[in-house]
């Protein structure tokens, strides 16, 4: 626990030493922050709305281990990492009531709980996409949000259930063309394989491969790569 601790003193530490003129961290509506110098990151509470179930972190909890490499290439083991949907942007939780936000300059890439996520630029706008495969100069990425389902009435209590947060997800294929947001459906999904679109449609129909399911896109690429 010590070790993870004095890493995660020493990252935020270069950072803080960074001199960045980025402008890139803005602090939620909601909460109030003290950003660092050079705007490497934002000290913030954590995000938490009573009234409603659950929060914007994409994982449960924040108790993960992650490999992070930063802007600067330097690599890093932290615990207590998580992913802000509202802010897409990396968390590290340092206290009970104290967040680091990290800025998109300061972290490249970052591995947790077996998922990869990398900073790409789409549109001119620098954004973490999850990378869910990849092969030939090929990817399927994804960028998951949460979204605010308004509780229903029960119709014996003439009461209403609480608002949750819920996980939705969109998914881009980036190549040479750059990244571009797609429909998971056979026909459009296998036509940006170009001319191995034939390959994509034959392997679907022969693995039953539904696009809908994550691992099977993964399975999918395996196949696509050994041809």
């Amino acid at each position: 626990m010590k070790k993870y601790f004095l890493t995660s003193f020493i990252l935020i530490s270069s950072l803080l030493c960074a001199q960045d003129s980025s402008t890139d961290v803005n602090a939620r509506l909601d909460v109030t922050g003290e950003l660092t110098v050079g705007n490497s990151g934002l000290w913030i509470k954590p995000s938490k709305r009573p009234e409603i179930k659950g929060d914007i972190y994409l994982f449960k909890g924040w108790n993960n281990l992650a490999s992070i490499i930063t802007g600067k290439g330097e690599k890093y083991k932290l615990k207590n990492i998580n992913f802000d949907t509202n802010q897409k942007m990396f968390a590290m939780k340092t206290a009970i009531d104290s967040v680091f936000v990290f800025s998109r300059e300061s972290i490249k890439q970052v591995m947790v709980n077996n998922k990869m996520f990398k900073r790409y630029s789409k549109d001119f706008v620098y954004d973490y996409y999850e990378v869910i495969a990849f092969g030939k100069g090929k990817e399927v990425l994804k960028q998951s949000f949460k979204v605010i389902k308004k509780g229903s009435k029960d119709p014996f209590t003439n009461t209403y259930k609480s608002d949750e947060y819920v996980l939705k997800s969109k998914y881009f294929f980036n190549s040479v063309s750059g990244i571009k947001e797609i429909k998971l459906k056979k026909k459009p999904f296998s036509n940006l394989f170009g001319d191995d679109s034939k390959n994509i449609k034959e392997i679907i129909s022969k693995q039953k491969i539904s696009l809908k399911k994550d691992s099977d896109i993964i399975k999918l690429f395996k196949f696509y790569n050994k041809k």
